[in-house]
């Protein structure tokens, strides 16, 4: 069994517990109602943690022991009950074997425990189901701090684009871990029609102001983080912090918003909509 145990150079803000506090103060400013931002069955689909595991970790309690292999197991018996067919049936053996370049007697055997999986077969499957790397292998821990922070980019791209517009309007509904149930597989049939306005829908403003490089730095280091924190919870190179920190570079897009979401962690976004 393996057992999650909080890294001795974690910094608090990465726990789930408070990832998810920062999310649900987000959600009131937004008018969502946290607790469907945050409704834990949602939550266990998107990220393939047990529901009683994401209860705990969102108590801030640590998870129990999980075992790699049995781990991997339940997962895939996540996805092929929540990322299915466009007609709404599960995808066979056959179907998952030939998608993700294997025989049905290796996809057979893995999808029931009776064998080891490889990093081939790891990385083939996530991509045949068109979940993130190591959706099939990270902690649960992790997976659910990935998910929690995909919500709280999400939430923080509506919330700079009604800055940006000056839209004061109530939210049309709650936005929380994305539905899986339902959605179009990865195999999804040939000439299947698409909204027209998919390809044509101009992306929201994602330019939050920053504070000037010397502030930044300062900023994180009043948190208590390293570089490499920082950068790992914004999905970039420690170099690409350093030169935002320098002011050599300037982030842009989703990681703009992500990075300035690290930087007002400490007074729990306080004062988002303001000066930086």
């Amino acid at each position: 069994m393996e057992e999650e145990h909080t890294p001795p150079d974690e910094h608090p803000v990465t726990s789930p517990a408070v990832i998810a506090a920062r999310v649900a103060i987000l959600a009131r400013q937004l008018g969502h109602p946290p607790e469907k931002v945050l409704e834990e069955r949602a939550l266990a689909e998107a990220s393939g943690v047990p529901q009683y595991t994401v209860a705990s970790l969102l108590a801030g309690r640590r998870p129990p022991p999980s075992d790699p292999e049995k781990r991997f197991v339940r997962r895939m018996a996540v996805l092929r009950d929540t990322r299915r067919k466009a007609n709404g049936r599960m995808y066979t053996h056959e179907e998952i074997a030939e998608g993700a370049h294997m025989s049905r007697q290796q996809c057979s055997a893995l999808l029931a425990g009776e064998r080891r999986p490889k990093a081939r077969h790891q990385f083939d499957l996530e991509r045949f189901f068109q979940v993130p790397d190591g959706f099939l292998t990270a902690t649960d821990t992790a997976a659910l701090r990935r998910c929690l922070l995909d919500i709280e980019l999400s939430l923080l791209r509506e919330l700079f684009e009604r800055h940006r517009t000056g839209d004061a309007r109530e939210p049309r509904g709650a936005t929380g871990p994305r539905e899986p149930r339902g959605a179009k597989g990865p195999s999804e049939p040939e000439g299947a029609v698409r909204s027209p306005s998919a390809a044509t829908e101009k992306p929201p403003c994602l330019c939050p102001p920053l504070p000037a490089p010397a502030e930044r730095r300062h900023r994180r280091e009043a948190l208590g983080l390293r570089l490499a924190e920082v950068a790992a919870s914004v999905g970039v190179g420690v170099d690409e912090v350093r030169a935002w920190e320098e002011g050599r570079q300037e982030p842009d897009g989703a990681v703009r918003v992500r990075y300035a979401a690290y930087l007002r962690a400490a007074s729990g976004l306080a004062g988002l909509s303001g000066a930086p």
